[in-house]
């Protein structure tokens, strides 16, 4: 940390050493237009009120912990521990899956069947759809879009 109570440069003192950053520098030395934060190498520098008095600071190489970032997050149900991953879905209902797949067919065959599977995934977000029904409805056809298999040149 570099500071300095007045104006003239040879005010300026250094210190070096590992502690905790006092709430009186992010409240008083990181005002817009009276401050320098660079976030991503960890130097952050501004002139405010300290206790001592009216100067000018220079942090150095400042890391944070997680932990300590953690609390400016608001709790959720989604942040929690608990609810790291996404609850199960229930499975697509056979009609609404068959009525999906008839609506498709001017496209479907196009389509490879992984192509099929997300676009089924993204129609139906709140259920799932496996890839083994999207083989049953392809009726076995290889993963790749359907080819015509006809001769052009006859």
């Amino acid at each position: 940390m570099r500071y300095a109570r007045g104006s003239d440069a040879d005010d300026w003192t250094t210190e070096a050493r590992e502690w905790d950053i006092p709430l009186w520098f992010w409240e008083h030395f990181t005002v817009q237009g009276a401050s320098s934060q660079n976030w991503e190498k960890g130097v952050f520098s501004g002139n405010g009120a300290a206790p001592q008095g009216y100067g000018s600071i220079t942090l150095n190489a400042v890391h944070f912990l997680r932990s300590s970032l953690d609390v400016l997050l608001p709790l959720s149900a989604e942040s929690s521990s608990e609810s790291q991953y996404d609850p199960p879905k229930p499975p697509l209902p056979e009609a609404e899956l068959q009525r999906w797949w008839e609506k498709r067919s001017p496209v479907r065959d196009a389509l490879a069947q992984e192509d099929l599977w997300a676009l089924a995934k993204t129609d139906f977000p709140t259920h799932t759809v496996s890839r083994d029904r999207i083989r049953t409805l392809t009726e076995g056809r290889r993963p790749g879009p359907k080819t015509d298999t006809r001769d052009s040149s006859a």
